[in-house]
């Protein structure tokens, strides 16, 4: 089962062809961990989503998918992580991921929230 066409159009214009993503994206794309959406990003993401698709995530809290945005002038976050890779990898296996297929799920039913997710 493929994308719908809808969705697949608003991930181009929201985020880009993403150069890191191999193959095509599917219902187990994940919007943390594959697609690379984090912080302030993940908020404009579901802030857009919610007003396309007329889905209500007013039920989803997403502190608990993405990490917060930071002020970070020179990028050191980037750098720590990679030191603390496998220190970063446990703390954010914790986490609960949202996939493309919740987001197909969401469009359908007209709502996203935790309970959804299964968190």
């Amino acid at each position: 089962m493929e994308i719908p066409s809808q969705l697949s159009d608003f991930l181009d214009r929201q985020i880009g062809k993403s150069w890191w993503l191999k193959g095509e994206i599917s219902f187990a794309t994940r919007l943390f961990e594959d697609l690379k959406i984090d912080g302030g990003d993940a908020v404009d993401f579901f802030l857009a989503f919610e007003k396309e698709f007329r889905v209500d995530v007013s039920g989803l809290d997403l502190s608990k998918y993405f990490n917060s945005e930071g002020f970070d002038p020179i990028g050191i976050h980037k750098f720590v992580g990679l030191i603390t890779s496998q220190k970063n990898s446990a703390k954010l296996g914790k986490r609960k991921s949202i996939n493309l297929g919740h987001l197909v799920e969401a469009i359908k039913k007209g709502r996203l929230e935790d309970s959804t997710i299964g968190v």
